[in-house]
């Protein structure tokens, strides 16, 4: 199972401006996922897609592997993850590298997710045979959902009361071969990889920030890496 890690870190942020390098738990946001992803101990190469001069000579500095900055066409607020792993894979030939089996995206606005998970996310893939996305709980019975019609809070009309998960951003582990085929990140219904509610923090405002930092306090990267 040949498996890279992508790291996705453009450099504009409108609600979080340069959140990728500010400091949580003594180290910059982008180290908690490297760090991790290089602990996992999984991946063929470990690369950094990004736009930013900066936060490429960062990843640089912690052995990721090189990688041209990504064009301004793929770091827009409209910019799609599936076409930036397109990207990637459409320069791995060019640069003289064989296809992966698979990627797993690991987005630095997710720094609570550990190597443990990650190894877990490719067991779970090479086991079932499915692509892997993670998922964190919604923190609210969904009883408590309403839906807005008239201007009146009507009870939501939910099939069946059940807990219910979220996208968490964490992780996204993609077969390369049917990535090819239909241009998906992820197929309809992938295999869930259930994360709790602190691992889940995913930063893209001030008020995400600070609850990473209430997360961060007597943590860090190191030993969440493992």
């Amino acid at each position: 199972m040949r498996v890279d890690a992508l790291i996705p870190a453009r450099a504009g942020s409108r609600r979080l401006p340069g959140k990728h390098l500010l400091p949580l738990g003594g180290r910059p946001l982008l180290d908690w996922t490297l760090l991790a992803a290089r602990a996992a101990g999984i991946f063929r190469r470990i690369t950094l897609s990004t736009d930013d001069p900066a936060l490429r000579e960062r990843g640089l500095e912690l052995g990721l592997d090189p990688f041209p900055l990504r064009p301004a066409r793929l770091a827009t607020d409209v910019s799609r993850s599936a076409d930036v792993l397109a990207h990637y894979l459409e320069w791995l030939p060019s640069a003289g590298l064989e296809l992966p089996d698979w990627v797993m995206l690991l987005q630095p606005t997710s720094p609570f997710r550990g190597a443990e998970r990650i190894r877990e996310a490719c067991g779970l893939a090479e086991e079932r045979g499915g692509d892997v996305v993670s998922l964190g709980p919604v923190g609210k019975p969904l009883e408590w959902c309403r839906e807005l019609r008239d201007g009146r809070a009507r009870a939501w009309s939910c099939p069946e009361p059940a807990p219910a998960w979220r996208l968490n951003g964490a992780i996204y582990l993609t077969r390369v071969e049917r990535f090819r085929a239909d241009g998906c990140l992820l197929p309809a219904e992938p295999l869930a990889l259930l994360m709790e509610d602190w691992e889940s923090v995913d930063i893209d405002t001030p008020l995400d920030w600070l609850q990473a930092m209430g997360v961060a306090n007597g943590r860090n990267p190191a030993s969440e890496a493992a």
